[in-house]
């Protein structure tokens, strides 16, 4: 840029000024269940949360809770912000550790410390829940073969840029559109692939990749989020999945129903032979 006019390197300040700047993380699930694990998780720590502050009492379990509070929906970006409980059980108040041992989604001390690996707890001990339950949940989660998967991209963004991009050389009015891609970089294949369009208004069905694995195993799959405006801004992470033998379909027992159709028939017709029979000598008798 060194030799670059003032009015080029006011350009490429507008540019740079007019890109998105955001974070992408994911969450896969098998397509079909109601109550994914991320969910579940974060209703079993927002209960134990209202008891620490107070909100419930703890024979409450039993009662509905509002819409509000037991809906959990990951990819809004427009949530309360950060929940937090303590990490080890204290005082009264079971930590997000025991909930997650305790509960009946299948975690093993192996797999809490592997989600505790990839983020780190606060000074005072406690851990956000409404971010950890979705990486605790990827330690869980059961892909079978011939499973839908869904792959959601969860965007946070920092600065929402403009979606008309800054390219003054252009003669035309240039949007810059947003694609996301799951592929197999293995077997140099492409399973997925969505228009984002504008990825700073994107809606959340918008941002799922789907995938139906063959057969079992594991998948070394990446995702790529890449604009047709702006070079260097692509966003490429891996995905590692591992894939069970497909579920053994229930066996339909199918009832067969035998008729004596040969005494029906026979029957039959020798009604009608007999009737014929009887309306023949009935003519001979007229003539």
């Amino acid at each position: 840029m060194r030799t670059f006019t003032d009015t080029q390197i006011e350009d490429v300040e507008a540019a740079i000024a007019s890109m998105p700047h955001f974070d992408i993380e994911y969450q896969a699930f098998v397509k079909g269940d109601d109550d994914d694990v991320a969910t579940q998780l974060f209703d079993l720590c927002l209960a134990e949360e209202k008891k620490m502050k107070g909100e419930v009492d703890d024979d409450d379990d039993d009662h509905e809770q509002d819409d509000d509070d037991a809906l959990y929906i990951p990819e809004d970006d427009d949530d309360e912000g950060p929940r937090h409980l303590p990490w080890e059980s204290v005082d009264g108040v079971k930590g997000v550790k025991d909930i997650l041992l305790d509960s009946n989604l299948g975690f093993q001390p192996e797999h809490v410390k592997n989600a505790l690996d990839e983020m780190e707890l606060n000074d005072d001990g406690t851990i956000d829940y409404s971010k950890f339950v979705k990486i605790a949940a990827k330690q869980v989660l059961k892909i079978h073969a011939m499973d839908l998967v869904t792959i959601h991209l969860q965007v946070k963004m920092h600065q929402k840029g403009q979606e008309e991009v800054s390219c003054p050389n252009y003669p035309h009015l240039k949007r810059c559109a947003w694609y996301a891609i799951l592929a197999d970089p293995n077997h140099n294949r492409i399973m997925d692939f969505k228009r984002i369009g504008n990825i700073a208004e994107a809606k959340p069905e918008v941002l799922q990749l789907m995938w139906m694995p063959d057969k079992q195993g594991k998948y070394e799959l990446e995702v790529y989020v890449k604009t047709d405006s702006y070079g260097g801004l692509d966003v490429r992470f891996p995905m590692s999945l591992k894939v069970l033998k497909k579920k053994d379909e229930p066996v339909v027992q199918q009832q067969v129903i035998e008729n004596d159709y040969s005494d029906y028939s026979s029957s039959s017709s020798e009604d009608d032979y007999s009737d014929d029979e009887s309306d023949d000598s009935d003519d001979e008798d007229e003539r």
